[in-house]
């Protein structure tokens, strides 16, 4: 019979119930198998299911067992469970209730288990719901099967007493048969080379450890459970959530393997270093270390947490780095991460860490400063390298045509250091070798030093160009050491363009004698490097390329500009992005259109049945009127449909309309209320060129006026001044009898008196707006009021602060006239 019990199959496919409001079921189920219930039959239920039956029993209080015949599909609800008696193919069940205290405290119980995830208290009552249907043992005591559980265990047969301590727990529903079913899953699992079966069998030890917590009633049965629990979420690769499980389990029961198994975890799992690395190579070198999670972002002061015995250091947090800046290069340094440092997460530093690194020396590099590009053709022509730890560099130079240019700039090339393998290609498809040669420069240990390059005389007899200077240090592998590249053009031409409606303006000038260039000539080159148009400078070094010119696009779209005067060459990428002066507080208006269109209204709101007047004015690109220009105004409703449209040429009496359009535009008394947009089109079925909105509202003129005064003009925090209200009619009368409201905010102030152009507060965090409510209050007689204010408790320690009052006095209609006062 046991062995029958160790192999069972049920074959009748049982989905269970979902997870609903509560992690227990008010009622469970023992089954038993090839077995009828006969007689107490209170329902009968044809052509269903076993989940279906068991299902409609739990939903009935008067319902305690159930037959399912699985040959005719067929249900028989019972009022009791009448004498087992042996029926092939049928399913019996015992339905039970579960005790109120046992429900109730699963909710509680379930609320400590914050480290799992809902999913997983669901699938442990699912577990509880399908179990009685896996093993099928009505007929047996809670008793023998976990007996049998403990001899199977003696034996090694862990896989048999998994299967009866899950029978015993059907039977007894008891927090301690849960456990060890949950331990014995676990140890079957770690026995067990298969690691799909294994992963099954910790799924199972995780479902039965919640279920055994949520029916325990604390001390050391709850500790077991959750140890069990912390085992199954390790092996399921959840260790992080393993932690919290130990903490708890130590906390209800401590034990001393509960603590080296909640050290190890947090050595595994836990906030900890997970790597270590040393900045060699910056001017400023510094030594980081890498933590398992996020630091917190702000708030928090690192320097205490790093012992030293080394003065001066400054300690950086970002995401999950902690730096230390403050050393030099060629020393060994070690640090002491102490104990409590924080992460985001609440966690903290558990043990101490100590970390020893070695800084070493800066290893050799070069570089060039800048991306100026433009040298001037004079004899102590030079270039700044910047070098680390190397005194010289072998320099080769490489002349680009001025017609390889566009693709320079396609291939993302020009003004970047070239591989070695670019450098290689670039010499042989785009650029020719010059020049070779070797230099000497200053060098001083582990430092920037800046070295200008004296080229004069390898540029002196050389054609005006574009040329690319590469530097590697000598005696270096490039993989090692990566060279550098400088392009620059010899020129004495400097010139700046303007994008505009009207075109593409140049401005031209001598680098030598900042005088203009008149005579040069400028050509606007295409993406795919063809001319799309030239022109020759004036007098004043000017020249403009027309708006035809400058609307291509994709291959077509404008590229470049050169410029060339004699045996002078210069020349301006036009796809970089624009130099704004914006950030530099100049900014004006965007640049006027072919048509710009100022429109405005004689109001900014009308009630229904009044007529809209609009005024609008056409100008060109260069502010001249526009004349006979037919205007469509269309005036929107608020619900998107159009509700009227009426057009304009611009004719006046006068003959002539200097561009202007008027417009009277009726609206019905029935008119909708809302807020109305306007819009003007030269063509209708174009985007408008200038729109605006209006309200049509049944709005009344404001009959009362009030004032606002605080007793106290600088109050504190701790402080309770007056607010005092005094309002009056508009006729004169005192405002008497009105109802008053308001609130009130408090945020930091943006300056404080007599310290302009300073601001006061922690650099970081800084202090948000909070509200808070002022009391009602009615006007007196002569149309007073005196508000007690009560400002909201807050934490701004170093904040100057700022309160904003808002009040609203109601007229006798019940319309709020609202007026604001801030101190």
């Amino acid at each position: 019979m046991r062995n029958i019990l160790i192999f069972v199959t049920f074959f009748v496919q049982f989905a269970g119930m979902a997870f609903a409001e509560s992690p227990i079921d008010e009622r469970r189920a023992i089954v038993y198998r090839d077995t009828d219930f006969p007689g107490g039959d209170i329902q009968s239920i044809f052509d269903t299911t076993l989940e279906a039956c068991e299902s409609a029993c739990f939903t009935r209080a008067d319902c305690d067992a159930y037959t399912y015949n699985s040959q005719s599909s067929a249900c028989f609800l019972k009022a009791r469970a009448g004498d087992p008696a042996q029926f092939a193919g049928a399913f019996s069940a015992q339905v039970l209730a579960r005790p109120a205290d046992l429900l109730a405290r699963a909710e509680g119980q379930a609320a400590r288990l914050d480290f799992v995830h809902e999913t997983d208290i669901a699938a442990a009552a699912r577990r509880a719901q399908t179990l009685p249907h896996d093993y099928p043992v009505g007929g047996w005591s809670a008793e023998d099967l976990s007996e049998w559980a403990r001899e199977a265990e003696a034996d090694a047969n862990l896989a048999a007493a998994m299967r009866y301590m899950a029978g015993a727990t059907v039977v007894s529903d008891a927090a301690g048969d849960w456990i060890d079913y949950a331990r014995l899953s676990n140890a079957a699992a770690l026995a067990t080379e298969d690691t799909g079966d294994a992963r099954g069998y910790f799924d199972q030890a995780l479902d039965a450890a919640i279920a055994g917590f949520l029916r325990s009633q604390g001390g050391p049965q709850e500790a077991n459970a959750l140890t069990e629990m912390a085992t199954a979420l390790e092996n399921l690769d959840r260790g992080r959530a393993s932690i919290p499980a130990l903490r708890l389990a130590q906390a209800a029961s401590p034990r001393d393997d509960t603590a080296e198994a909640l050290d190890r975890a947090l050595g595994l799992y836990g906030f900890r270093v997970t790597d270590t690395s040393v900045d060699s190579d910056a001017a400023s070198p510094r030594i980081c270390a890498e933590f398992s999670e996020s630091l917190v972002e702000a708030g928090v002061d690192y320097a205490p947490f790093v012992g030293s015995e080394i003065s001066g250091l400054a300690v950086s947090a970002k995401d999950r780095q902690l730096c230390i800046e403050g050393i030099t290069h060629g020393t060994r340094y070690t640090f002491t991460l102490r104990p409590g440092l924080p992460a985001a997460s609440g966690e903290a530093l558990a043990q101490p860490v100590q970390l020893s690194q070695y800084v070493r020396d800066r290893a050799p590099s070069v570089h060039f400063p800048g991306r100026a590009y433009v040298l001037p053709p004079t004899p102590d022509a030079g270039l700044p390298v910047v070098v680390v730890n190397t005194g010289a560099l072998d320099l080769t130079l490489s002349r680009l045509p001025d017609r390889n240019l566009v693709r320079a700039f396609d291939e993302d090339w020009f003004g970047r250091s070239l591989t070695i393998w670019d450098e290689s290609w670039f010499n042989e498809a785009l650029a020719e070798k010059v020049w070779e040669g070797t230099a000497e420069v200053a060098s001083e240990l582990n430092r920037d030093v800046t070295t200008r390059l004296p080229i004069g005389e390898a540029i002196d007899e050389m054609a005006p160009g574009v040329y690319v200077l590469h530097a590697s240090i000598d005696g270096q592998s490039q993989d090692d050491s990566p060279p550098a590249s400088q392009w620059f053009v010899i020129s004495d031409i400097g010139f700046t363009t303007m994008m505009g409606a009207d075109g593409l303006h140049v401005f031209a000038r001598s680098l030598t004698t900042a005088g203009p260039l008149a005579g040069a000539k400028v050509e606007l080159l295409s993406r795919a490097n063809g001319v799309l148009a030239t022109v020759m400078t004036d007098d004043d070094g000017y020249a403009r390329f027309a708006a035809g010119a400058t609307t291509g696009k994709g291959a077509a779209a404008p590229a470049l500009v050169t410029l060339a005067q004699a045996e002078d060459f210069a020349f301006l990428s036009l796809t970089g992005p624009a130099f704004d002066l914006s950030d530099r507080g100049v900014e004006g208006n965007p640049a006027a259109p072919p048509i710009d269109l100022f429109l405005t209204t004689d109001r900014g709101a009308y009630r229904a049945g009044e007529v809209i007047h609009a005024t609008a004015l056409a100008r060109d690109g260069t502010a001249e009127a526009i004349e006979g220009l037919p205007i469509t105004a269309i005036l929107t409703r608020p619900d998107g449909v159009e509700y009227a449209r009426t057009l304009s040429t611009g004719a006046m009496s006068s003959g002539t309309s200097a561009g202007g359009h008027v417009f009277e535009m009726p609206t019905a008394g029935s008119a909708p209320r809302g807020t109305w947009r306007l819009d003007l089109h030269a063509d209708p079925d174009a985007p408008a060129l200038a729109s605006t909105t209006l309200l049509v509202e049944d709005f009344l003129p404001e009959r009362i006026d009030f004032t606002l005064a605080l007793s106290d003009d600088r109050p504190s925090l701790n402080a309770a001044p007056t607010l005092e209200v005094d309002a009056r009619y508009l006729f004169g009368a005192p405002g008497a009898d009105l109802a008053v409201e308001g609130d009130l905010r408090l945020r930091a102030a943006s300056s404080v008196e007599g310290w302009p152009g300073y601001s006061f507060g922690p650099h970081e965090g800084g202090f948000g707006t909070t509200w808070g409510s002022l009391e009602t209050a009615r006007t007196d007689p002569a149309g007073r009021a005196a508000i007690p204010v009560d400002f909201p408790e807050v934490e701004a320690e170093g904040v100057p602060l700022e309160a904003a009052f808002t009040i609203r006095v109601k007229e006798g209609s019940g319309r709020p006239v609202e007026r604001e006062l801030t101190v």
